[in-house]
């Protein structure tokens, strides 16, 4: 077997994500890898995903917390005089804690001023106890979003590096960060012209990527015989992502005539091979009897096999003819 990304290299382990076969070179440079005892390296796609997702975590953290803690600072410092109060009179009433080599409070020997000087140290203690635990939760989110993003970028490097050289898997990858703005500023022309770069090479994934840009008309003027176009270049290479577009294309009869029985046929495609989202859209099709017979028990069938998958739509329709 060769490895994914340098073809002329052969395959010495696989992603620990998604399976893809990976060559020693591939396997010394990885960035992430998986937690548990085999310590299996990620591909570059999958390392791009996994440090998108570590920095949007983590900013969501960043977030909460910010909100958490200006609730906490204000109802802190609110109850702050009261706070000293109370302590003040616990220490006065009983304590045994040594000052200086003298019982904090209540002993004969310590002068009023004493007293007071001592209460008010262990009251400070406590002040600062709160906002201290507060800022380094802070720190330690600054932390890991800067180290996060730097690896965000340091996984970029290596992807426009591979892009530039023809790499086509490179140029998918890259394609999508423009796409979706993560990492670089968005940008759909480049995005668009990569993907074509890569679909020249018979990128099945980039295949996929144009019909959807022409379908939702992202970066491209909105076609729908050019989605179906490109959707059909993947399918044809066994793109399982593809049946489900072109059964979707087929079902509400954009870019072709349209066609419930065709749509049946595309999406069974890709639920025989387990694709939800084809699971999902065939359940749909057996319980409203479009293109198929009705058959509420091929419907759940289906249902169930997506919603096992994690299809939300499919949970849903689960749940509401249960």
């Amino acid at each position: 077997m060769s490895c994914k990304f340098h073809p002329t290299a052969e395959a010495v382990t696989k992603c620990a994500k998604c399976g893809a076969e990976l060559c020693y070179y591939c396997d010394q440079k990885a960035f992430f890898r998986s937690e548990d005892e085999d310590n299996k390296p990620f591909c570059l796609s999958c390392s791009l995903k996994e440090a998108k997702v570590k920095v949007a975590v983590w900013e969501e953290f960043s977030q909460l917390h910010k909100k958490r803690d200006t609730i906490a600072l204000v109802l802190w410092f609110i109850g702050l005089p009261l706070l000293i109060v109370g302590i003040g009179v616990v220490l006065w009433i009983a304590a045994s804690i040594v000052y200086n080599g003298k019982t904090l409070i209540a002993s004969e020997e310590q002068t009023f001023s004493e007293k007071i000087k001592s209460t008010l140290l262990l009251v400070l203690i406590c002040a600062i106890t709160c906002p201290y635990d507060i800022f380094k939760d802070k720190r330690k989110n600054k932390k890991e979003i800067k180290k996060f993003r730097q690896k965000l970028q340091d996984i970029l490097v290596v992807v426009k590096e591979n892009a530039e050289h023809g790499d086509a898997s490179a140029q998918v990858l890259l394609g999508l960060c423009y796409f979706d703005g993560k990492g670089v500023e968005q940008d759909y022309d480049k995005a668009i012209e990569l993907w074509k770069k890569a679909a020249e090479q018979n990128n099945i994934d980039a295949q996929g990527w144009l019909g959807f840009a022409y379908h939702e008309g992202e970066g491209v003027p909105q076609n729908y015989a050019k989605a179906l176009e490109w959707y059909s270049k993947a399918a044809e290479q066994g793109s399982l992502e593809a049946y489900f577009c072109i059964g979707s294309c087929y079902s509400e009869g954009e870019g072709v005539p349209q066609d419930d029985a065709k749509a049946v046929e595309w999406y069974s495609k890709g639920a025989t091979q387990g694709e939800a989202n084809s699971q999902c859209a065939l359940g749909i099709c057996y319980s409203e009897g479009k293109g198929v017979a009705k058959d509420m028990a091929k419907a759940f069938e289906f249902w169930k096999k997506a919603a096992e998958q994690g299809n939300g739509k499919a949970q849903e329709l689960l749940a509401q003819h249960s």
